[in-house]
């Protein structure tokens, strides 16, 4: 499963169509369709925007594919509808600590399997 196969289990999981997706991660409803069907890469707004804006998902597993989807570490209350709220916003500096994290890891893979190879 590719990033935008997992984009799209987050959006479905949020029970979201393309537009209101869109609308929420401020990019094209045009480029999530593209990046659903793996015809265009995921770009850093994308990932911050879904980070952003739904805290609860696991980023490691939406850059990735390791782990789960939801982040089991995840402490904020969801709001019983589901949608995002203002005060789910994870700081600039989380997100950015949690990126810088996961490069680290998969730099550390990727030096591990040029040594197997």
């Amino acid at each position: 499963m590719g990033i935008g196969s997992r984009i799209k289990e987050i959006r479905l999981s949020k029970k979201l169509n393309q537009k209101r997706f869109s609308e929420i991660t401020n990019v094209s409803r045009s480029y999530i369709s593209e990046i659903e069907s793996e015809k265009s890469k995921v770009s850093i707004d994308v990932a911050v925007g879904i980070a952003t804006h739904f805290p609860d998902i696991n980023l490691n597993w939406l850059l990735t594919g390791d782990g789960n989807i939801l982040d089991h570490n995840f402490h904020r209350k969801t709001p019983a509808n589901n949608q995002p709220s203002e005060t789910q916003h994870v700081t600039k500096k989380e997100l950015m600590d949690t990126l810088e994290l996961i490069l680290q890891e998969t730099e550390k893979g990727m030096e591990l399997v040029k040594k197997m190879g």
